[in-house]
Order: C-alpha cells, then structure tokens, then sequence
C-alpha cells in the first residue's frame, strides 16, 4: 500500500525530491513540495487517431497519457514507455525513452525541458 505523505514526511525535501509514481490520474492527490512527479502506465494510449486521441485509456491513466503537465501539486513527466500492454503493438504513439533536463531557477522553483 502506497503512504506517499508518510515518504514525504521523512524525506529531506531542501533536497531535489522525486517521486516515481505509477499512475498520472494520481499526480493530484500527491503532496506538495515534490520538485517533480514522474509516472507511466497509460503507454500514451498505445492505439491513438491520428490527431492523438486514444481509442481507450487505462484506469487510472486516462486525464494524463503523456508529456509534462504543469497543472498538478508538483511537475509531473508521463513517459510513454517502451513496452505496451494487451497487444504487443501500438498505433500512432511511438515508444518514448525520455530524457529529461532539469536545471534550478532563480525562483528556486525547478525548471524541467523535454529533451531528445
């Protein structure tokens, strides 16, 4: 069973804190003061229309299938991942091995780009 605000509790957040949490739809009942969420399980939606729509979502992984979403608690990255779920294909959602970059602020707030 996850306890994620007792983790919190007993990290020493003057620190960089990242979370590895499996499900996005989650990243909104995580605790403030993560400098940054990352998730998976959604697979981007694995089979989308060409204009990214998925034809289904996972549960629990439906509002947040991929990229950064800023209108979380914390910054939150949700990979596509590399492997698929169901059927071992995809459709219009490529895998994703993301690399990410992440740099302090003035602000002291984390500043996260998206790199190749």
């Amino acid at each position: 069973h996850a306890r994620p605000y007792d983790t919190l509790f007993a990290a020493d957040i003057r620190t960089p804190t990242v979370c590895l949490w499996h499900e996005s739809d989650f990243a909104d009942a995580l605790p403030h003061g993560l400098d940054l969420v990352l998730c998976g399980h959604s697979h981007g939606g694995q089979f989308c229309t060409p204009w990214g729509r998925p034809f289904m979502t996972a549960d629990f992984g439906g509002r947040r299938l991929a990229g950064l979403y800023t209108d979380t608690p914390s910054p939150t990255y949700v990979s596509r991942g590399l492997a698929t779920t169901g059927p071992p294909s995809r459709w219009n959602c490529p895998p994703e091995s993301a690399i990410l970059t992440i740099r302090p602020s003035r602000t002291g707030q984390p500043w996260l780009s998206e790199g190749g």
